[in-house]
């Protein structure tokens, strides 16, 4: 008979029994991404002996765990991983719902999705066992379901590395157990000591000394079995001597991933085997002048803090082989779907401009003083939520872009139509193609409508900061410090956006400070160069246009946001990117805070504390007598 059935059958009592020394809260929030709509964030803690931890989960994110699981439990041909899955199928789990959540889905949610979390656990505690005792090649996809589990439970790698030591550790006992008295148990009091003996045995999966971690972590460059984690590196670099950011494979020129690569691969941090394809590892960066850089890495797992999910050492071990004008700074430990430029939700730039280049692009009859108050002045006009299309080079790209997707509408359009022809036709009939429909014709250019530039989606931005200071001595000389939050920025948005005020604060545009951020969505007559001469009629047409359709566009608002405000709804009673014009006025980037204070501040106005024509200056002016630490508070609670 084989004794691994009976090992599997011990380490599983032992683990279920820890279970019951497990504590699991959950307590929901709401939370905003980039100017979008509020959504419910269930922040879990978990706690047991000499652990707790917490993670912040959304219902979305527990549906796809529960169906990538369930995936594995339809499709395996193993009975055993069957069982094992089985759980997961069977728990309670909330119905998937449209709109905004209302406190009775969530109160529902906050309880199913809380019983969830505790079938995960004990569905991880059987699949860790049955791997421990059953070390073959089925076991591998066990493994990456573990892993899976680890990531969404936001397990710290300390416990994991201390109960998979304890579980091999109990594992030996029995394997060397030669009589056939029962065992003990195992004990999960978070004082009880190491096993030293089967007669008197004892096993904590919860107690684990950070001291002990410390003393056995391995000193810097000393070998030792190493595990693959996604890892977020942030860096910087001096862009002097280098093409550039990104690997170019097939030209032999010096680029910063390049040298990044080079170091990591020195750095034991990545195998042989993916230094040619590093899509291998998972590698993107949050862009290819920003700082931030992601991939799966080699590490030691004893050195990865569980609370902030810091590396200790890597930074350093990366640095011994990098060029002084490239550092690395931190690297820390993220999620198996971390993409680098999806995740990043803010990016900050700061540019500095020599007051002496301003100077000289003056005529005589602007000095230097009034230029350099006008260019300060017209900086944060750029501010909120614009249509910068001719902010960028990209933007005949975008428009060609769109034009091939409006084509291939079409194309499917005319080839649904030939297909329902030819179903409808006897076999005699002939289906014969009109000579004008010609598929394969070239798109169109739509990137002007009666004149006037065609907006696209792929042209908005939120800026959040765009502000500027002289600094009167920088190694002797006056530069403009420029400032800018937003994000995300087209290609060279930031250079135009730079040359534009610079453009306004010589004289080179019309001086039309208010409606400088407008520009980029109406202006038809832009023309590329500063120094061409503009159709002044043109531009003031344009700009009597814009006039009108603003006021339009803003009575219109207003008139939802009141009916929304008299009947309760809640996703209409503030106007539209109200959350982007609460960042800008107080000066905080977008993130879990605002949002609970815009709910806050939802509930108030639901409740009438607010006029029903209380416009957007009136909101902010409540916002800030009020304060915004109290309005999120209301946010978290619904109270």
């Amino acid at each position: 008979m084989d004794p691994r059935h009976a090992w599997f059958v011990r380490l599983k009592e032992a683990l279920d029994d820890s279970l019951k020394h497990v504590t699991l809260t959950v307590q929901p929030s709401r939370a905003c991404l980039r100017g979008r709509n509020p959504f419910t964030v269930y922040h879990y803690t978990i706690s047991k002996p000499g652990f707790r931890w917490a993670v912040d989960r959304r219902y979305s994110e527990c549906h796809h765990l529960r169906k990538d699981l369930l995936r594995h439990f339809r499709r395996t041909s193993q009975s055993t991983l069957a069982s094992f899955l089985a759980p997961i199928a069977h728990v309670d789990f909330p119905k998937k719902r449209f709109g905004e959540d209302t406190k009775g889905v969530v109160g529902e949610r906050q309880l199913k999705l809380k019983k969830f979390l505790r079938v995960c656990m004990e569905v991880r505690a059987t699949l860790m066992a049955y791997v421990v005792v059953y070390q073959h090649r089925s076991a591998s996809v066990l493994i990456v379901i573990l892993d899976h589990l680890d990531m969404f439970l936001g397990v710290p790698p300390q416990l994991c590395d201390a109960e998979r030591r304890l579980i091999q550790g109990f594992l030996s006992l029995l394997q060397h157990h030669e009589t056939h008295a029962p065992l003990p148990i195992p004990s999960l009091d978070a004082k009880a000591t190491r096993p030293s003996s089967l007669d008197d045995c004892a096993i904590c999966l919860g107690d684990f000394d950070d001291n002990d971690a410390h003393r056995r972590a391995m000193p810097q460059g000393e070998s030792g079995k190493k595990r693959k984690v996604k890892v977020a590196l942030v860096t910087g670099y001096t862009g002097t001597g280098y093409h550039g950011v990104q690997i170019q494979e097939n030209v032999n020129v010096p680029t910063v991933e390049h040298a990044v690569r080079e170091a990591l691969f020195k750095a034991g941090c990545i195998l042989e085997s993916n230094y040619g394809d590093m899509s291998k590892i998972g590698w993107s960066r949050s862009s290819r002048t920003d700082k931030g850089l992601s991939g799966k890495l080699l590490v030691h797992g004893n050195r990865i803090d569980p609370v902030s999910g810091r590396i200790a050492h890597l930074p350093d071990q990366i640095n011994a082989y990098l060029p002084q004008d490239i550092r690395v700074f931190t690297a820390t430990k993220v999620h198996q779907s971390f993409r680098a430029r999806e995740d990043c939700i803010l990016r900050e730039y700061e540019y500095f401009l020599p007051l002496s280049f301003l100077s000289s692009l003056c005529p005589p009859e602007i000095s230097a003083d009034d230029a350099l108050k006008t260019f300060l002045e017209t900086l944060p006009k750029f501010e909120g939520i614009h249509d910068f299309h001719n902010f960028t080079k990209q933007r005949r790209h975008f428009y060609k872009l769109e034009a091939q997707k409006l084509l291939a509408k079409e194309r499917r359009r005319q080839r649904n139509a030939q297909d329902e022809v030819v179903d409808d036709a006897t076999p005699d009939e002939e289906v014969v193609e009109d000579e004008g429909d010609d598929i394969e014709a070239e798109p169109n250019d739509i990137s002007l409508v009666n004149g006037v530039r065609k907006t696209l989606q792929r042209h908005s931005r939120s800026i959040y900061a765009c502000r500027g200071a002289l600094v009167p001595d920088v190694f002797g000389e006056p530069f403009i410090h420029i400032h800018l939050t937003g994000g995300s920025f087209l290609f060279n948005q930031i250079r135009c956006m730079v040359g534009g005020a610079i453009a306004v604060a010589t004289g080179a545009m019309a001086p039309t400070l208010e409606h400088v951020a407008a520009w980029p969505t109406h202006f038809a007559s832009w023309t590329e160069k500063f120094n061409e001469t503009t159709d002044e009629r043109t531009l003031r047409v344009a700009l009597e246009k814009v006039l009108a359709d603003d006021a339009s566009k803003a009575a219109y608002s207003d008139r939802i946001v009141r009916e929304a405000r008299v009947i309760g709804d809640a996703v209409k009673v503030l106007p539209r990117a109200f959350s982007t014009v609460v960042c800008i006025h107080f000066g905080i980037t977008p993130g879990a805070y605002i949002a609970d204070a815009i709910a806050g501040l939802k509930l108030r106005i639901l409740d009438h504390s607010l006029p029903v024509d209380a416009t957007q200056e009136d909101l902010l002016d409540y916002m800030s007598n009020i304060g915004l630490d109290t309005l999120a508070r209301m946010g978290r609670t619904g109270m």
